[in-house]
C-alpha cells in the first residue's frame, strides 16, 4: 500500500507549498493548512482502502496511478 511519505511526496508535487532544500535534498515545504488538508485527504483515501476487499482495492489504486 502507499505509505503516507509518498502520498506526501505526490502532494508536494501538485504544486501545494513549496520545496525547500534542507540537507542538499529537495524537501516539501507546507504551511500549516495545506498540511492539515494533505493529511486528511491521505487519511480519506486510506480509510477508504480498509473498507475494500484487496482486489477492489488493487483496482482502486491503479485506477487512482493510471
Amino acid at each position: 500500500m502507499l505509505n503516507s511519505s509518498r502520498l506526501a511526496s505526490i502532494g508536494a508535487r501538485q504544486g501545494s507549498g513549496q520545496t525547500i532544500r534542507k540537507n542538499s535534498r529537495l524537501v516539501p515545504y507546507f504551511d500549516k493548512r495545506q498540511r492539515m488538508i494533505l493529511i486528511l485527504k491521505v487519511h480519506k483515501i486510506i480509510n477508504r482502502l480498509k473498507k475494500m476487499d484487496k482486489i477492489t482495492r488493487i483496482e482502486y489504486i491503479l485506477e487512482k496511478i493510471l
